[in-house]
Order: C-alpha cells, then structure tokens, then sequence
C-alpha cells in the first residue's frame, strides 16, 4: 500500500493499492490546485512490511516553490538546503 499524507493536517489525504504514476500525481495535482493547501508539503510513503520496524517509509515529498508559488515540484534535501523540481501534468 501507498499513502499521500498532508504534513499541514496531519492526515492521510490518498491511499493506493499499487504503484501508479498517473493517479499518484493526479492525486497530488488535485490536493495542491485548493488555495487552503498551497503551503501544505505531502510525503509520499509506502507500507512498511518489515516486522522489525515501526512506520512506514518515505519515497518523497511533495510541495510549492515558494518563488514561483505555482508550480508543484518534488522537494529534495541536500544537507541544509531544499531544490525544487518541477512536476508536469
């Protein structure tokens, strides 16, 4: 299983049985297009199947770049600093 979850509410916003592009970044495009969302980050996370370990891991994280404020991108850390990498539709 796949899960969308809003970092904002602190909720699951999506859930997948299985891996599909088009309905992940549908999924993202429609939670980001709502003005009350714009500064929220989704973290895209998959079931952890390992008994050993508690939670779930983390793929990515998705978000709007502040200096554009309308693109959707995926967010990546390096060391102290956030890039942005846009998102098409």
């Amino acid at each position: 299983m796949y899960y969308l979850y809003s970092t904002d509410y602190d909720t699951k916003i999506a859930t997948f049985k299985r891996f599909n592009h088009d309905e992940v970044k549908a999924a993202i495009f429609n939670h980001f297009t709502k003005e009350e969302n714009r500064l929220d980050i989704l973290e895209w996370t998959k079931e952890d199947l390992n008994l050993e370990t508690v939670g779930d891991d983390i793929i990515d994280f998705y978000g709007i770049n502040p200096r554009t404020t309308s693109s959707v991108c995926k967010l990546v850390f390096r060391g102290k600093k956030t890039f942005y990498r846009k998102l098409t539709k």
